[in-house]
């Protein structure tokens, strides 16, 4: 386990993704007591449940202290939120790991993806962070005095669902997730992305959106031996004559023009930060996004 000393006054965000690890768990649960109702949920296995199948918009019904279910899911991962949850075990492991006495701040981002299984989990997490904040200072280290503010949770779409992913999900994540990254920077917040819940393919691209947007660490709870990992936050950027040639090529020109500029198209193309259709060059449009928001980065 790594530890990180500070001075005094840190102000800390961090950004977790959410996957359905709650859900899992609870299914695999034989020792909490739990109703007929939250059983029988639990044996249609939402937690694998495909993104068109119907219990998707019964869990996204369901995922509100109004239900009488989700409350009984709520109260029984309090009990032991390491256990029950993959993102609080991580975060609450992370936080250890930094001497409580020096954070001033905390906020804390959910990204769920737009699954009701995930939305689901990721409102458990969140209500039992503002519900039981004592609890959660007690398990974390964090000192009594310090501020905690935790965000309804953020949907990121087009995650998962179709090919259209690698267009719209990245786009979410520009928006949503590299946006809170850079600003948050910005306010003299140190960063921590917690990339353990998700798909593989997410993570991936979360953990390089991290990077891409300066985050100050990234972290993921190892399962193999049941640790939390920092994972290197490597300088990454696009090649600064890449992100010259989109610049140039604005909103997008004919391919004859971009070339004439003595912009390489085929180099852009083959590294899908351009489009090319019937002659006409245009710059992808999650690139167009992150152009913008990083004219702004610190």
């Amino acid at each position: 386990m790594y530890i990180i000393n500070f001075i005094m006054g840190l102000k800390l965000v961090i950004a977790s993704t959410v996957g359905t690890s709650i859900l899992s768990n609870l299914e695999n649960d034989n020792n909490s007591k739990k109703s007929r109702k939250l059983q029988d949920l639990l044996s249609r296995k939402p937690s694998w449940a495909a993104v068109d199948d119907d219990i998707q918009k019964e869990l996204d019904r369901k995922s509100t202290l109004a239900s009488s279910l989700f409350k009984e899911a709520l109260n029984i991962v309090k009990l032991d939120p390491e256990k029950y949850s993959a993102e609080l075990n991580s975060i609450i492991n992370t936080l250890r790991t930094i001497q409580g006495n020096v954070v001033d701040e905390l906020e804390l981002f959910f990204y769920p993806t737009n699954t009701g299984a995930s939305k689901f989990c990721a409102k458990i997490i969140y209500n039992y962070v503002k519900m039981d904040v004592d609890d959660f200072k007690k398990r974390t280290g964090l000192a009594k005095n310090t501020k905690i503010k935790a965000y309804e949770p953020i949907t990121l779409r087009g995650f998962g669902s179709d090919p259209g992913f690698f267009n719209n999900g990245l786009i979410e994540l520009v928006d949503k997730f590299a946006r809170i990254i850079i600003n948050k920077t910005k306010q003299d917040y140190k960063v921590i992305v917690n990339s353990t819940a998700g798909f593989k393919a997410e993570t991936a691209y979360i953990t390089i959106m991290a990077m891409l947007a300066g985050a100050w660490r990234i972290v993921y709870m190892h399962e193999g031996f049941k640790e939390v990992v920092q994972l290197l936050s490597l300088p990454l950027a696009i090649d600064e004559r890449y992100m010259r040639d989109l610049r140039k090529i604005g909103k997008g020109a004919q391919k004859q023009a971009v070339e004439s500029m003595g912009i390489d198209v085929d180099a852009l193309k083959e590294r899908g930060l351009v489009d090319l259709e019937d002659g006409f060059v245009k710059p992808r449009e999650w690139i167009t996004h992150l152009l913008k928001l990083t004219k702004s980065k610190p």
